[in-house]
């Protein structure tokens, strides 16, 4: 079920934001952490199901490891491309 699908800006830089859960309860938990806008805890949370895996870089698409969580960004403009493989490289490290 798709729990979030939004535009959003940092510092100028847009992206699309695609969150998809297997159920109500764990969207629930996402949207709890969303409205927070705390990017780190929306990691933790992927990594608290059993770990996450990156599938694509662009778009950058992470999974948990229990396929309850799919989270896709995607860059919206020059600006979010500019920076994606630092995105990307954080992310990898985070998940490895």
């Amino acid at each position: 079920m798709i729990c979030i699908d939004e535009v959003v800006s940092y510092g100028g830089a847009k992206a699309r934001v695609l969150v998809e859960t297997s159920d109500s309860s764990t969207c629930k938990e996402v949207l709890e952490v969303w409205r927070r806008r705390d990017v780190s805890r929306a990691l933790e949370l992927v990594r608290s199901h059993g770990g996450c895996r990156l599938v694509s870089e662009n778009p950058l698409q992470v999974v948990s490891r229990d396929g309850k969580v799919r989270v896709t960004l995607e860059p919206m403009n020059f600006l979010a491309r500019t920076f994606w493989g630092t995105l990307v490289e954080r992310v990898r490290e985070y998940c490895e």
